[in-house]
């Protein structure tokens, strides 16, 4: 049994062979309205769903792939450019949240947090409140004595 960082490596070596054949006859692979069609080229190449999702090597050499040949990697899901964020981080300190800014935001969001759950447990006692005051006032409109069975 060959382990996880093997078939990971027989997978990309596949998927580049699947690419070298195509390239070799001059056809781009499987593709409609500008996308590769993923399913297609896994179901060609033996591959797996879950494979494509769990290998980053595998996943690169698709995306590079599509980009070279002005396809989009998928059709579904699209994003921006400028809002992907997969597998990217900012090496730019200058636009990470410093740590103490960060924590004062969430002692902040944790008290308003706490506010509102004081709010709306202050209103669900006067919504009750104002119920049993509408009884009442009922019952002095009526006047008079009223038996229990009428007040139903």
């Amino acid at each position: 049994m060959s382990s996880n960082s093997e078939k990971a490596s027989a997978a990309r070596e596949c998927m580049s062979a699947y690419i070298e054949d195509h390239e070799s006859r001059s056809v781009i692979l499987p593709n409609k309205a500008g996308a590769l069609l993923l399913a297609e080229i896994l179901r060609q190449t033996g591959l797996k769903r879950d494979q494509l999702v769990k290998n980053e090597g595998l996943r690169t050499l698709l995306e590079e792939y599509a980009e070279a040949k002005g396809l989009a990697y998928s059709s579904r899901g699209r994003v921006a450019p400028e809002e992907e964020t997969r597998g990217k981080t900012s090496a730019d300190p200058s636009e990470m949240v410093p740590v103490k800014k960060l924590r004062d935001a969430q002692q902040r969001m944790s008290q308003l947090e706490k506010k509102i759950a004081e709010l709306r447990t202050s209103n669900a006692a006067l919504r009750a409140d104002k119920l049993r005051s509408k009884a009442i006032e009922d019952l002095i409109a009526r006047g008079g004595r009223i038996s229990p069975a009428e007040m139903k």
